[in-house]
């Protein structure tokens, strides 16, 4: 009789010992699919961006989009005054067919020249 406790409390501790070990790791591989769904590699700022760059470079040369704390989508554009002044309509024109559609349409769209 006494045997027979023995075992069955034995079957039973091995029993739970052994699903506690294969139930931890499925909780920390469902934690880690969890946090990545949350945190995208790319957020759509950025791939709002990347599409304005894209499409500012098939026309110009030496633009830069960056954005700031304050809502401002800075247009950074190299070469002279008249250079900068003969592409900023077109640019802004064309920046605002872009974001229009994007997480960056409150976004004040601001030119510099470097």
């Amino acid at each position: 009789m006494l045997k027979r406790i023995l075992i069955t409390a034995g079957i039973l501790i091995v029993g739970k010992v052994s699903f506690s070990l294969l139930n931890k790791p499925l909780e920390v591989n469902t934690a880690d699919v969890n946090k990545e769904k949350h945190e995208p590699l790319v957020t759509k700022e950025e791939q709002s961006i990347a599409k304005l760059k894209e499409k500012l470079h098939e026309k110009f040369v030496g633009v830069d989009v960056k954005t700031t704390l304050k809502k401002e989508l800075v247009l950074q554009v190299e070469g002279d005054e008249e250079y900068f002044n003969s592409v900023k309509k077109d640019m802004a024109s064309i920046a605002k067919s872009v974001i229009e559609t994007s997480p960056l349409k409150d976004y004040t769209v601001i030119f510099e020249r470097g």
